[in-house]
């Protein structure tokens, strides 16, 4: 079975058609970022954010973006396994993560942060070198009084999982190079611990892994890193284990049914969210049924760009659309992001990995 999913998993060749839904899944995973954090910046509280409201545990961007990591886990598992060359796979992972990433925070620094009332010639050469440093290690950056009045005055806050998202990278290079890829048990305890160790490790532990130095560095959040971690790697299982049976309305049904299990309890929604909710994202990406799906978002991908820019189009709608409406808020944002999306695909992200992609060897 392994075989045929890494047959159904192709090289992703800018401009070519990879004969899945996943690209689909990318845009309907970062609409669910823009609904989550459309509440959530206006009020400054999830007190109207629909899914937390639903189980009372997790966002819709939180459910989004372990929905990233386990789609992420598989497409990136899938390129080592193909090519399990050390330098060519740091190469691809490198032009694919930071040119658009480096655009963005130029952008959000030039352009973003005077409109949200910042004069940024008055940004000091250590304040100019803490912001290089901060978008070189893929970390969200900020600037002093930028959005200052709106409930969350931050510059784009949803980067931050980015520089997660490299280090599951690393992981897996890591998993590789160790072997442990070819026993695909390993990375199925590797994924429970993840998973299950932020609900069984006494708090205390975690407040010492973020005070010490080396932890602090190479996780940042121990139990953000662990939860993302997890994801990825519950991702990495669905491709290392194969497709399976083809799902059918009973599976997909018994699913749902154990995904909103999941959710309603705090100790089992993460762990819900990969084991059913991977579950049911493999079945839409794989499902030949709907073959429609696979056109969208598929040769163009815009979701990367989409995920970057959402959250500085709305501030910028906060704050010069006075009394602006949850629902004109989402639907302005989701237009918005979309065309910075195609822009940065267009003009960054497909002329680098057409240029430099290829040069991995």
């Amino acid at each position: 079975m392994g075989d045929v999913l890494k047959r159904a998993v192709p090289a992703p060749v800018p401009g070519k058609a990879h004969g899945n839904a996943f690209g689909v899944l990318r845009l309907v995973l970062a609409a669910l970022v823009i609904v989550s954090h459309s509440a959530e910046m206006l009020d400054g509280n999830r007190s109207r954010e629909l899914l937390t409201r639903m189980f009372g545990t997790i966002s819709f961007g939180e459910f989004a973006v372990d929905g990233f990591f386990i789609v992420s886990g598989s497409l990136v598992t899938a390129s080592f396994v193909r090519r399990p060359k050390i330098l060519s796979y740091l190469w691809r992972r490198i032009v694919r993560i930071y040119p658009a990433f480096i655009a963005a925070t130029l952008v959000c620094i030039l352009v973003v942060a005077p409109l949200g009332g910042v004069d940024i010639t008055r940004i000091s050469q250590a304040g100019w070198k803490q912001l290089a440093i901060r978008a070189l290690t893929l970390e969200p950056v900020n600037i002093r009084g930028v959005f200052a009045g709106q409930p969350y005055a931050s510059l784009n806050s949803a980067m931050w999982t980015i520089a997660y998202e490299f280090r599951c990278y690393l992981l897996v290079l890591i998993l590789g190079v160790t072997r442990a890829l070819k026993r695909p048990w390993i990375v199925v305890g590797l994924a429970a611990c993840c998973l299950l160790v932020p609900i069984l490790m006494p708090v205390s532990t975690f407040a010492y892994l973020r005070d010490d130095p080396v932890a602090k560095t190479v996780l940042v959040n121990p139990l953000v890193a662990a939860r993302l971690a997890g994801q990825f790697l519950a991702g990495a299982c669905f491709f290392l284990f194969g497709r399976g049976p083809r799902p059918t309305m009973l599976t997909v049904g018994l699913a749902l049914v154990g995904l909103c299990v999941g959710l309603s309890f705090k100790p089992t929604a993460e762990p819900a969210v990969a084991i059913f909710g991977g579950y049911l994202i493999f079945a839409i990406a794989f499902q030949t049924r709907w073959r429609w799906l696979n056109r969208i978002n598929d040769k163009d991908d815009v979701s990367y760009g989409l995920y970057l820019y959402a959250w500085p189009v709305a501030m910028l709608l906060i704050r010069y659309w006075a009394g602006i409406s949850l629902g004109a808020l989402m639907l302005a944002t989701l237009v918005g992001a979309l065309a910075m999306g195609a822009v940065s695909w267009f003009a960054v992200e497909k002329p680098v990995l057409a240029r430099f992609r290829g040069k991995a060897r």
